[in-house]
């Protein structure tokens, strides 16, 4: 499975991940069946070739990004995971960042067992900290959400939206890092008098597909 980079410049700005801090123990209450969304219930369908130094698969790598009249953007992301391994529990930690400029709208996790046990957490369950050890001076904070059930031969899952204004609209949308990735997709909407111009890095020019006016997504699958 090649193990590509796509960047997309466009007129949206993104401020997702950050490291993820292990040493952490989180409480988090479960909830069986409670509610895991059709998105990931379909990507735990998928099946995908891997090799025997992948500890895990992205199943589903999916971004949203609305921009409103206003300049309001409003990005979803969602991200599905198959554990292979027992190095791959980590990726049943998540951080988000966040600050005064960029809100957090939720957070959520799921995990599908292999034995069909399904569990949710939601942003209650996350362990807010600070992004920096300067948090004095410093808004930026983080929220943690652990996933339970991320072992191997499991699904886990996440979804979060952030809200943001910015004076700087660009997009960097990485495709793939270290672990391969079945699918992913990325979907823009702006206002009718908005464009944008795209910029591809290592990777061969993807023509969107059109949803509207002013409406696109991009996708690339292995």
């Amino acid at each position: 499975m090649p193990r590509t980079w796509f960047y997309d410049s466009k007129t949206i700005r993104n401020r997702r991940g950050g490291s993820i801090t292990l040493a952490l123990v989180l409480a988090f209450s479960l909830s069986a069946f409670a509610g895991t969304p059709d998105w990931l219930r379909q990507a735990a369908k998928v099946q995908v070739a891997t090799s025997s130094d992948d500890v895990a698969v992205v199943l589903f790598d999916e971004q949203i990004t609305t921009v409103t009249s206003d300049g309001e953007i409003r990005s979803t992301y969602r991200k599905a995971y198959r554990i292979l391994r027992p190095q791959g529990r980590d990726l049943g930690v998540v951080a988000v960042n966040f600050d005064s400029d960029t809100q957090l709208s939720f957070l959520k996790g799921w995990s599908i067992t292999p034995d069909n046990g399904e569990y949710e957490v939601k942003e209650k369950d996350a362990v807010e900290t600070s992004f920096s050890a300067d948090a004095l001076y410093d808004d930026k904070r983080r929220k943690i959400l652990r996933i339970p059930g991320a072992d191997p031969g499991s699904v886990i899952g996440y979804e979060y939206q952030q809200k943001e204004r910015s004076s700087v609209l660009q997009l960097m949308w990485p495709f793939q890092d270290e672990i391969p990735v079945a699918r992913a997709r990325f979907e823009l909407q702006l206002p009718g008098n908005w464009g944008y111009s795209a910029f591809w890095l290592h990777h061969a020019v993807v023509q969107p597909r059109t949803l509207g006016q002013t409406h696109w997504e991009w996708e690339l699958s292995s």
